[in-house]
């Protein structure tokens, strides 16, 4: 199963990226569709499928609440020819984001 590919088909959703090379535990990058929704509405529309989704992942895998991060509207993810968001040139771009979020992490559940 593509973990990506089950939050993509989500609805709001136009792009995600899963991520975390190195880290205890992986962050989710999510493109929204209306960018004027505020993060925690799109963060409680999203859940119940990281719900569903993290229920076929092992625990050390599992998605955070406090890993979730959300485009800015000014920062949109950036896609190959194909339309895929280009992991390298996405977490570059979110770069201090993704290390501030994992910085203010409540506690990294293992």
């Amino acid at each position: 199963m593509d973990v990506e590919l089950r939050f993509a088909s989500s609805p709001g959703v136009t792009g995600v990226l899963v991520g975390g090379r190195g880290q205890a535990k992986p962050f989710l990058l999510v493109e929204w569709e209306d960018s004027t929704v505020d993060d925690g509405e799109k963060l409680a529309k999203l859940w119940p499928e990281v719900e569903r989704v993290n229920g076929t992942l092992s625990l050390s895998i599992q998605l955070q609440r406090d890993l979730v991060l959300f485009t800015k509207g000014e920062k949109p993810l950036l896609r190959n020819i194909k339309g895929v968001p280009v992991r390298s040139t996405c977490e570059a771009l979110y770069r201090d984001e993704i290390e501030q979020m994992y910085a203010s992490a409540t506690k990294l559940v293992y």
